[in-house]
């Protein structure tokens, strides 16, 4: 019988980030997203009506980032029973 060799804390070490791609893209979301803010007239974006068109890769990409957002703010709204959320400006 073999021994795995497999070991997640190596393979999540060895994981390299792209810091520089990280910030590009929270800058490019957030940009888009002040401006679809400020078009609005409820000064307020839902996040299922902005990530609509978006892959299944790319809402991943997307949700992964709105933790590192400093100009953009999730607010909740009880909405027919429903909890929805919103992208609001900071």
């Amino acid at each position: 019988m073999q021994k795995s060799l497999y070991n997640p804390l190596i393979e999540r070490a060895s994981q390299t980030i792209d810091l520089k791609k990280v910030n590009q893209l929270t800058e490019y979301y957030e940009s888009d997203i002040l401006y679809k803010i400020s078009q609005s007239q409820n000064k307020k974006l839902s996040i299922k009506q902005y990530t609509t068109g978006f892959s299944l890769k790319e809402k991943r990409c997307f949700l992964g980032l709105l933790k590192h957002f400093k100009r953009v703010k999730i607010t909740y709204c009880l909405e027919a029973g429903v909890l929805c959320q919103y992208l609001i400006m900071a």
